[in-house]
């Protein structure tokens, strides 16, 4: 009718992105919807949003779809995607550290994003502020990954800020490996930096496929220039 505007909902758009677009894309366009983050036009972004939708609203929707074009597809990039992102680094980040070796990524994938810890319950001591949350992190490990983001770490508040977290953090008994805009940039910088996380985790690299170094590669040239 004339007057009316339509408009997909976030189920059918993750859906409907699988027409055009790399799987890659898909799994970041998914990060996005379960994230509190998204773009606003071209140029700007908008954060600390209620997500748009969730990896379980997504998924009840792929199932009652039977016969959609590429469901088959999007089920599958569905369970690569983590829920509450905070940023487009966060989920470039998490994609490599996420995705399986298959995919290049490496194969760390059962984290949680900005996981709230409860500091007081943990140290028994009473901190200004009670919860904390890590960028990246393993609970029933304790170890966490901040991303180091020069657009959100600059200005001595901010810093002051970051580094109390991190003091709470490891009060609280978590190991923490920080990642730096430069270091993300690097292949050969993430490589050191999994080296470190799987040590932590009390994991060994079984990795023996031929096309690992190429698939690899590719995999981080291509969400380094995720347009997300």
């Amino acid at each position: 009718m004339e007057g009316q505007l339509y408009l997909s909902s976030p189920e059918l758009a993750f859906l409907q992105m699988h027409d055009h677009a790399s799987d890659f894309e898909c799994i970041a366009l998914g990060f996005e919807l379960c994230g509190t983050y998204t773009r606003i036009g071209a140029d700007a972004m908008a954060y600390d949003i209620a997500p748009a939708t969730s990896a379980d609203k997504i998924r009840r929707f792929l199932h009652r779809v039977h016969g959609m074009r590429h469901r088959s597809r999007a089920l599958r990039n569905l369970g690569h995607i983590k829920e509450n992102s905070a940023s487009p680094r966060e989920t470039q980040l998490a994609m490599i550290l996420g995705l399986p070796t298959r995919l290049g990524g490496y194969g760390l994938a059962d984290f949680e994003l900005n996981a709230p810890i409860d500091v007081p319950a943990t140290t028994k001591f009473p901190w200004r502020r009670d919860v904390r949350r890590a960028d990246i992190s393993w609970p029933r490990e304790c170890v966490a990954v901040e991303y180091d983001s020069d657009e959100f770490h600059v200005g001595a508040e901010k810093i002051a800020r970051d580094a109390e977290r991190r003091t709470l953090l490891q009060a609280a008994g978590y190991d923490l490996v920080v990642v730096t805009n430069s270091q993300f940039k690097r292949t050969s910088e993430l490589d050191r930096i999994c080296a470190v996380l799987y040590r932590l985790l009390g994991r060994r690299w079984r990795c023996r496929m031929p096309e690992y170094l190429m698939r690899k590669e590719d995999l981080h040239r291509r969400v380094r220039n995720l347009s997300i």
